[in-house]
């Protein structure tokens, strides 16, 4: 089986790195920031950002199907699907995120012949949004299948999970990123406060940060995590990871416009804090109680055999 790999976030990267030891033969067509994550496949990488014969390989190599993450800009995702539709190739895209799914296949102009999904939340939100539900199948996220965190609770670091609001356009939460770290290194005055930005935002616009408060651009998330003891962020995934891993966890959207993006509103997990007051309320008293049947039906769901189940099927 000959499987075309592509990812251009780093989320998206994730989910597709646990399936490239199912290949028997493999290409990885990678771009943006989720090149970091491929370092161990440098024989069978194509850079998508820096390569002007993507194409001329991709047709060397001569896929039997098409494997991509999702983003939400034009990314080399879209374009190998619309690629693989020309030339009669199946394509299979797996959806890490509970949200924004119009942008990740551009309003449906770029659907793949088979979506995967985390669970069925998401694949009624989906079908709400006009997908077809013929095309989608719940197998969970690859990701998850490694899901493990060894918590580290002796120090007290409060991590701040960023996301690229300034840079999104045409996405207005009614709050942004330096809206929220303005009101936590206010809150969190006298802690070590440590802001890890979204690979795909611009880490300058931290530059007023100062004092406790630390950029952290470098360690990896689930170092982070266990190392800190408290998480907060807006409506990142991370936090789903943290709150699965038994952490103390709170969703922070300040005057939030809309529908709630956070999947631990979503589910009924945690509450989102909407103001500054009831965020410096809340800190003392942090619930971290997780059912572990909520842990096992994300983590111990084999999520990877699962989706190459589904892409087997394509090509059978």
């Amino acid at each position: 089986m000959k499987i075309l790999f592509c990812a251009q976030d780093i989320a998206g990267g994730e989910a597709i790195l646990p399936l490239i030891e199912y290949a028997e033969e493999k290409k990885l067509l990678i771009g943006g920031k989720s090149k970091s994550l491929f370092k161990d496949y440098i024989d069978a990488y194509i850079d998508a950002d820096n390569d002007s014969r993507i194409y001329e390989k991709v047709e060397e190599f001569s896929p039997e199907v098409i494997v991509t993450g999702t983003s939400l800009a034009m990314s080399i995702e879209k374009k190998m699907i619309e690629f693989g539709r020309k030339k009669g190739i199946p394509s299979l895209s797996i959806v890490d995120h509970w949200a924004n799914y119009s942008q990740r296949f551009e309003n449906k102009k770029y659907l793949p012949d088979r979506i995967c999904v985390i669970d069925e939340l998401m694949k009624k939100e989906m079908i709400r949004k006009g997908f077809d539900e013929e095309i989608i199948r719940i197998t969970g996220n690859p990701h998850f299948d490694n899901f493990n965190i060894n918590s580290n609770n002796g120090k007290k670091h409060v991590l701040f999970i960023s996301q690229a609001f300034t840079e999104l356009g045409g996405i207005n939460p009614g709050y942004d990123e330096l809206v929220v770290i303005k009101d936590l290194i206010d809150i969190f005055h006298g802690y070590k406060l440590v802001v890890r930005p979204h690979p795909r935002g611009n880490v300058k616009k931290f530059n007023f940060v100062r004092g406790d408060a630390i950029i952290d651009t470098k360690s990896s998330i689930k170092d982070l995590i266990s190392e800190s003891e408290i998480i907060i962020g807006m409506s990142s995934n991370v936090l789903f990871q943290a709150f699965l891993n038994r952490k103390k966890v709170i969703s922070y959207q300040p005057g939030l416009i809309g529908e709630d993006q956070c999947i631990l509103a979503k589910l009924n997990l945690k509450q989102t804090i909407t103001t500054k007051e009831n965020l410096n309320k809340s800190i003392s008293n942090i619930n971290v109680d997780v059912d572990q049947k909520l842990i096992d039906k994300y983590t111990k769901n084999n999520s990877t055999e699962k989706v190459m189940r589904e892409v087997r099927k394509l090509i059978s």
